[in-house]
């Protein structure tokens, strides 16, 4: 099981989005999985995301558009993480944020 899950819902992100998972796969703390919610983009947003070929990226279609709060809710069932973490499509993470939270949630 992962320590933390990254939740990202996507709509029409494509972009900013290569660098947002960029900025996760650079992390220094690596157990870690990303939880990927298209809340059915109409750009290239799925074919940025699948260009990733690593099993800690789980990517689900949503089966309507909805609110980020509900697309949330619905992608947080797909959790396994000790730890959750959310990060918008169009942010970025330093390389060592994971870590840092991490010893602080530990001690």
């Amino acid at each position: 099981m992962a320590k933390v899950s990254i939740l990202m819902n996507c709509y029409n992100s494509a972009l900013f989005l290569k660098e947002s998972l960029d900025s996760v796969m650079c992390q220094s703390y690596e157990d870690w999985e990303i939880i990927f919610w298209d809340n059915q983009s109409t750009d290239n947003s799925a074919e940025i995301i699948k260009q990733y070929k690593d099993k800690r990226i789980k990517y689900f279609y949503a089966p309507a558009h909805t609110s980020l709060y509900k697309g949330r809710s619905q992608a947080l069932k797909h959790c396994e993480g000790k730890y959750l973490a959310f990060l918008d499509c169009d942010d970025l993470w330093m390389t060592d944020k994971l870590e840092k939270q991490i010893n602080i949630f530990e001690r």
